[in-house]
């Protein structure tokens, strides 16, 4: 998995429901680990409601949207920048 390869901690999270992401990554930074909320989607996948009612109450701070494995190197290298 492209998190994994990234030297991140994978936890599978999607059975969870109510609009809960798929998987919660732990992202090693400089400053310590940082937990994030991860909805993985296809090219043409879409958030449902209640995925969008999620993000709205949690943030895009908390939780991401990632496609594509260069999506993932994209969302570490962002949280591992901001917290140097």
């Amino acid at each position: 998995m492209a998190y994994e390869q990234n030297m991140c901690l994978v936890a599978d999270t999607h059975m969870v429901g109510f609009g809960f992401g798929d998987i919660v990554v732990r992202i090693p930074t400089r400053r310590g680990s940082v937990l994030q909320i991860v909805e993985i989607k296809t090219d043409e996948g879409r958030l449902e409601k209640s995925q969008e009612r999620f993000v709205g109450e949690w943030g895009v701070a908390c939780v991401a949207c990632v496609r594509t494995p260069e999506d993932v190197a994209h969302h570490v290298r962002t949280i591992q920048e901001r917290n140097r």
